[in-house]
């Protein structure tokens, strides 16, 4: 489990403060709290890399209207900019404030490809034999969980695993050698700490 903030700031008056992200599903008073995490949902929208995705998901998103959450220092809510960065990712993508701040052993990264009538099936590279680095932490890509299908409701998981250094595909029962592991149905990535 991995253990992150995030920074919401009051276009009003502009104050900062980090806050649980839950707070902001349920429209609670903003307070400092540290939020765990299993995995990174990372939109993929016009994207071809991790990392172009990993900047996506690091945008900063204006909470304007029924969003809006309670600013402590207007006793109101009000319009507010929250900003999210994964530091330890990629440290050149750092214009908003997202901190991990416990590396987890094992790092989930879903490429959300699924919208309520589609699928986004577009290739998206990612490191299968470099490593990925995370501050001082550097993770290797151990599995992938593939999805072939047109949408949630259809379709049929694979998984690619390494194993000993070599690549295995398993479907059912059936395990195969693989030769490519990077796939335009690459679905969930586990990287594994070194």
């Amino acid at each position: 489990v991995g253990q992150a903030e995030s920074t919401l700031t009051c276009l009003a008056c502009q104050e900062s403060t980090m806050v649980n992200l839950q707070n902001l599903l349920f429209r609670k008073p903003l307070s400092k709290n540290w939020e765990s995490f299993w995995n990174i949902s990372l939109p993929i929208c016009g994207s071809s890399s991790i990392e172009e995705c990993i900047e996506k998901f690091q945008k900063n998103e204006t909470l304007t209207g029924e969003d809006q959450p309670f600013c402590e220092s207007c006793q109101k809510k009000c319009d507010m900019t929250k900003s999210l960065r994964l530091l330890f990712i990629l440290t050149k993508f750092n214009t908003s404030s997202f901190r991990i701040s416990k590396i987890p052993k094992t790092l989930l990264l879903h490429l959300k490809r699924f919208s309520s009538k589609s699928k986004d099936s577009s290739l998206i590279k990612f490191p299968v034999d470099s490593s990925l680095s995370l501050g001082s932490s550097e993770f290797k890509l151990s599995s992938v969980i593939n999805h072939q299908g047109k949408s949630t409701s259809s379709g049929h998981y694979l998984a690619s695993v390494r194993h000993n250094g070599n690549w295995f595909s398993i479907s059912d029962e059936k395990i195969s050698s693989l030769e490519k592991v990077e796939s335009a149905d690459a679905y969930v990535l586990f990287y594994t700490s070194q």
